[in-house]
């Protein structure tokens, strides 16, 4: 988890936080999506859910008026655990109103994509997406068909040089 430490995130704090006062963080590569896994500590929800708001660019360094407000477009509430006691349900995807790749994000308390404003804007991990919903810089595994139908494809190969030396 990451807390942000930023002088926005003490609940005494000006609520409307600044990209460059938030988390920055390099996606490793262009995204046109962006995964904020949020940590839930407490309720109410959707509220610990959506206390941050994400702004996108392709400069880490730019002023403010540098950076976009991202718009959310879908919150997913079901994690990788099926513990109950682990709070990983919650990750947020957010993107560019005109889809525009971006390789920074900066998560920031409060702002406003925030409907809450608690002061304690936790994150679990930020990921980039491609339009396809991969991985950002990450391999491609592929499906388990692909790879029997390349196996097979080599034995073929193989057979064939076999009964090639053969005659």
């Amino acid at each position: 988890m990451v807390q942000d430490l930023s002088p926005n995130a003490s609940p005494g704090g000006v609520a409307g936080a600044a990209p460059s006062q938030g988390i920055i963080w390099n996606l490793g590569g262009q995204a046109n999506q962006v995964a904020v896994f949020v940590f839930v500590d407490h309720g109410p929800v959707p509220g610990e859910v959506l206390e941050n708001t994400a702004w996108l660019s392709n400069d880490p360094d730019a002023a403010d008026d540098g950076w976009t407000q991202a718009s959310l477009v879908h919150v997913y509430g079901s994690g990788w655990s099926p513990d109950p006691n682990i709070a990983d349900g919650f990750v947020a995807i957010y993107q560019l109103p005109t889809a525009a790749t971006f390789r920074y994000v900066s998560v920031t308390w409060g702002g406003p994509g925030a409907i809450t404003r608690d002061g304690d804007n936790e994150i679990d991990a930020v990921g980039g997406l491609t339009s396809e919903g991969t991985g950002v810089g990450g391999v491609n595994v592929p499906e388990p068909a692909t790879l029997v139908l390349v196996g097979l494809g080599l034995a073929g190969i193989a057979v064939s040089r076999r009964v090639q030396r053969s005659t």
